[in-house]
């Protein structure tokens, strides 16, 4: 449950493109920074529009939630939806959740779903929200992957360092890796080559692809 108090109304430029149009900055106890929480509203208009979205409001935020929390990536409280019983006076009434919980349902929704419009609605999302990522950065940022060594994301959007990740863990792991991306360049789902070069690099498009 969020409170009035810990939320702050976001406003966001005019841009389809955005996981939604509404969004509030979040204060969380034992939280060093704000978190980005989204309007769950308007992204399930968004499915809806699309077609590929027969459910209510009400159970396609129960989907949502239920998918997102078997996730590793939402190992806290990630969640909140108007209809709770009892719910404080000064309770934020709006179905809001983190990015990483709405990136975790995309990333299940694009692996499970039998719909072709979803499928389709959420490969086609995937560019315009990695530029987005990227027309946020003024540098080259790290990306810290559990106990391996960083990658590197720089605001070109170009991914460095996805060999000596790999190989930390184990030397054929990046041979796998680049055996299963060529098998989908020549299926014409990537485009870019993955080779084993220091300073070689992939977009981060191509990168979410391959992992989605």
């Amino acid at each position: 449950m969020l409170l009035h108090e810990q939320c702050r109304p976001v406003t966001l430029d005019a841009d389809k493109e955005l996981l939604s149009k509404g969004a509030f900055l979040v204060s969380r106890e034992g939280v060093s920074h704000d978190e980005l929480w989204w309007s769950l509203d308007f992204l399930y208009d968004k499915f809806k529009a699309h077609g590929a979205e027969k459910r209510t409001l009400y159970k396609w935020v129960q989907f949502l939630k239920q998918k997102a929390e078997f996730t590793e990536f939402c190992n806290e409280e990630f969640f909140c939806q108007t209809k709770q019983v009892s719910l404080p006076q000064n309770a934020l009434r709006e179905n809001v959740a983190t990015t990483a919980a709405i990136l975790a349902f995309l990333f299940f929704s694009l692996k499970e779903s039998r719909t072709p419009k979803t499928v389709q609605l959420i490969k086609d999302w995937i560019a315009p929200l990695c530029g987005r990522v990227c027309s946020t950065l003024s540098c080259s940022v790290s990306i810290d992957i559990e106990d391996m060594p960083a990658l590197v994301l720089s605001p070109a959007g170009l991914i460095k360092g996805i060999e000596n990740t790999l190989t930390s863990r184990h030397r054929t792991c990046f041979l796998a890796w680049q055996k299963e991306w060529q098998s989908m360049c020549a299926a014409g789902v990537l485009n870019d080559e993955l080779v084993g070069e220091a300073d070689s690099a992939v977009s981060l498009q191509e990168l979410v692809l391959f992992a989605f």
